[in-house]
């Protein structure tokens, strides 16, 4: 992950074997391939037309602080692999500073054949009329022009922020799904309150949270059976600990739904053919994408991406009784960052947002967290 500003995508990724040999051996690596990108999206609803309706002024400067790429092939090293390292590489976020809240700036550039591009001096993208099967097409100067696709684009309630999927289709070595979030304005940094005992997503002193019920569902029709009732039991555990204004209300099995990267429904969606990560030594489960406000205080979005693939790691599916513990500890330890909580790898604090799949509920620490980030 290219980390631009304030992005908060938060992985749970576990060694599931971890027997380095004692014998010193040359780093090497190999090509892995994760899967089909456009598995990611299999089944949404996408909406490529939003973009025309009017939102780009000519001449003005919007701000990408996420830019993000699922690819068809990754790179993986022989590297040993512990818990230890993986806690250390996904660690809780420090207080943000002027270096972790810098974007970058485009300037937009609408003509009267209704072709907007995005304009920056390392990048420019060029959003086209002109539709394939994919969608509207995208160009890169000195790329296929034909290559590349506009496959969603979303944007929050007010108009402050929207999400892009562009789809690379060719050659195959290079195929991928491009996710990138623009702000309208700068983003800024909070005001940073004086505590260092809980980790929040965006730093122990950034109080980013809901400002209202998180209205949430399931975006997944293969697996619902298993899952809903994972949802209802891990979602009241942790409505036990907030304030009733600031509950999540699991609405269950959604029929239609758009892409993860959509900014106006919160979902919990599962992935059934990609890997997350490359290792086939250790599992990414899940992510988590929070979207926040330009001062990162409030929430505006967020959802849960399972991937089925990394479960099947175990050698099992998903669903299987072996791995139900596994898939209940997932959802709850990622609706913990949906709330607003990062991970707690502190020795001796039992905690759902450590990576330890003995605790099975909300300990001590997650509900004094839960009620110090939303004021109870």
């Amino acid at each position: 992950m290219k980390h631009l500003a304030f992005l908060v995508l938060l992985p749970l990724t576990l060694a599931i074997t971890a027997c380095p040999s004692k014998k010193k051996s040359e780093v090497t690596s190999k090509t892995v391939y994760m899967g089909d990108p456009q598995n990611l999206i299999k089944g949404t609803s996408r909406d490529t037309d939003a973009w025309k309706e009017g939102y780009f002024e000519d001449g003005e400067t919007i701000y990408l602080d996420t830019i993000f790429n699922f690819a068809a092939y990754d790179e993986v090293n022989n590297k040993p692999v512990s818990q230890e390292s993986i806690e250390q590489e996904n660690a809780a976020t420090k207080n943000p500073d002027s270096e972790d809240v810098m974007s970058v700036e485009f300037r937009v550039k609408v003509d009267s054949q209704g072709k907007i591009t995005l304009i920056n001096p390392a990048l420019q993208l060029n959003i086209l009329k002109q539709f394939t099967e994919h969608g509207p097409i995208v160009t890169v100067p000195g790329e296929d022009r034909t290559s590349m696709a506009l496959s969603h684009i979303s944007f929050s309630k007010d108009r402050s922020i929207f999400t892009m999927l562009i789809n690379s289709y060719a050659p195959e070595n290079k195929k991928g799904m491009l996710y990138l979030r623009f702000y309208k304005r700068p983003p800024t940094i909070p005001d940073l309150k004086p505590n260092t005992k809980y980790q929040f997503t965006n730093g122990p002193g950034v109080y980013s949270k809901w400002a209202d019920t998180i209205s949430l569902g399931l975006c997944d029709l293969k697996h619902q059976t298993t899952i809903n009732d994972m949802i209802r039991k891990s979602v009241a555990d942790w409505n036990s600990a907030l304030p009733d204004a600031n509950e999540i209300n699991y609405r269950g099995v959604k029929s239609t739904y758009a892409p993860f990267s959509d900014l106006n429904q919160h979902c919990i969606y599962t992935i059934n053919d990609f890997y997350f990560e490359p290792d086939m030594r250790s599992a990414g489960y899940g992510i988590t994408l929070n979207t926040t406000t330009t001062n990162m205080m409030t929430i505006i979005d967020s959802d849960i991406v399972l991937f089925a693939k990394e479960f099947e790691k175990n050698g099992v599916p998903m669903t299987h009784p072996k791995l139900r513990e596994n898939l209940y500890y997932t959802v709850i330890h990622e609706l913990g960052h949906m709330l607003g909580l990062d991970h707690q790898f502190t020795p001796g604090i039992p905690s759902v947002m450590s990576y330890e799949f003995e605790v099975m509920q909300i300990q001590t620490y997650d509900r004094e967290a839960i009620q110090e980030l939303y004021g109870q």
